[in-house]
């Protein structure tokens, strides 16, 4: 006799199924589209670099020289946006790890705002947030200048590919 679901645990099962739909379509679209888009878009300024590549004496930033000038201003506001996602994502996943060592009492107990009343896991803790804003400026004064933040950001990169 083969086995069966009974109606009490049908749900769990379905969301199983579900999340395992998903994250395999999520793996196809990032495989598909994703991937070869970044990797495409890598190449064709690599190739622009290396054909321009005197533009290093006149201190222009790489990709926004390689971008056409028609379009230069909305690919601006794009990186602008994606900056704003990264800092969120950031901000975001500091304030989960805070709160899941705080739980597991691995940290010292922060204050934790819960910033919505009707979702759950929206917090808010002012002394991280602090402390993240100092350390960005920190960052910001001790390199002055992007330049030498893009040196660091591909030694630290080629670091952790080793």
């Amino acid at each position: 006799m083969p086995p069966t679901i009974s109606g009490h645990h049908s749900p769990q099962v379905l969301l199983s199924l579900n999340s395992i739909t998903l994250s395999f379509f999520q793996q196809l679209a990032f495989t598909m589209v994703v991937y070869p888009s970044l990797i495409l878009a890598y190449m064709g300024q690599a190739a622009y670099i290396s054909r321009h590549h005197s533009f290093e004496k006149n201190h222009h930033i790489g990709f926004y020289v390689s971008v056409p000038e028609k379009i230069r201003w909305p690919v601006l506001g794009i990186a602008i946006l994606a900056a704003v996602v990264g800092s969120q994502a950031v901000i975001t996943g500091t304030f989960s790890v805070i709160k899941q060592c705080c739980s597991l009492n691995c940290f010292p107990r922060v204050k934790i705002v819960h910033t919505s009343s009707t979702v759950h896991g929206q917090i808010y803790i002012p002394e991280i947030n602090w402390i993240l804003m100092l350390l960005c400026l920190a960052l910001t004064i001790g390199f002055r200048d992007t330049k030498h933040m893009a040196n660091a950001q591909g030694k630290s990169t080629k670091s952790n590919m080793k």
